[in-house]
This record gives C-alpha cells, structure tokens and sequence, in this order.
C-alpha cells in the first residue's frame, strides 16, 4: 500500500468528507504513544497515533476520549486535552477530516486491545519520523512539534 492522499491545513475546494477521525499525541516525559496496527487493518504493521471515527452525534473531543480509552486503557478528562489542528485529507476514494489533539498524560502504562494494535512504544516526535508511519502521520508531528 503507498500514500495517494493529499493533506492540508487549508479546506480545498469541493472538500467533502466522508467521514471524521480524532487522533491524540498522548505525550509523556517529551515522548509520545504510537500504536502498531494489527494486520486486519487498513496499513496493518505500520504505526499510528491512537485515533479512530466520529461516531454519530460525538464531537471530536468526545472521540478522541473514547478512542485513547478503547485502545491504550488511558482515560483522559476533557480539560486535559488541547486541540492541535484539523486536516483536511483527501485519497482518491474519499476525504475526510483529521482532528489532532495533545493529551499530557501521567502514567507510560498502556493496555492495548489485540484487534486494535498488536504493540505500542513511546518515542520522541524526531524518532517516530524513523519509523513506519500511516500516510500523513509525518506530517502531522512534523507540524504539531514544529520540526523540518
């Protein structure tokens, strides 16, 4: 599987998603949880952020809690997370828009799910640009943590 997909900062024109995703760089210490996907999964073996889809009438705040709960055993309160930026991606497919969230949390304690994720690890945002990442993942944590 390769990336077709285009992200930006900036609505396009015609955007019209599909769907919405909230996605949470759970920091600790300077180091931020990825997820390994399970092979099931769209980009099985690659890494991501604990992220899923809005469910009907859940705000991405909503989401983003349910989501890091779901697949890292992490409860977050609303009040702890800060909303980074909204993306707009689009894949030949279909668009969608990605809300990306900071959660500094207290604990590098992970429960993972084995069909959501089948391993985790905490690095820093330089290290994880080294690693197998879903498409735009980079781009993200490149423009979440300011990095070139």
């Amino acid at each position: 599987m390769y990336n077709t997909s285009m992200i930006s900062k900036e609505r396009p024109i015609g955007f019209s998603p599909a769907f919405e995703v909230a996605a949470c760089f759970c920091e600790h210490d300077g180091k931020v949880l990825f997820l390994k996907r399970h092979s099931k999964k769209d980009y099985g073996g690659f890494w991501n952020l604990p992220a899923g889809k809005l469910e009907k009438g859940e705000t991405a705040e909503q989401a983003v809690i349910r989501e890091v709960k779901e697949e890292t055993g992490i409860n977050l309160q609303g009040d702890q997370i800060i909303r980074i930026q909204t993306y707009y991606d689009t894949y030949p497919e279909y668009m969608y828009l990605f809300h990306t969230f900071l959660a500094h949390v207290g604990s590098k304690e992970v429960e993972i799910k084995d069909d959501e994720a089948v391993d985790f690890t905490w690095l820093k945002p330089v290290e994880a640009l080294r690693i197998d990442l879903v498409p735009d993942e980079d781009y993200c944590i490149k423009d979440a943590f300011g990095l070139d």
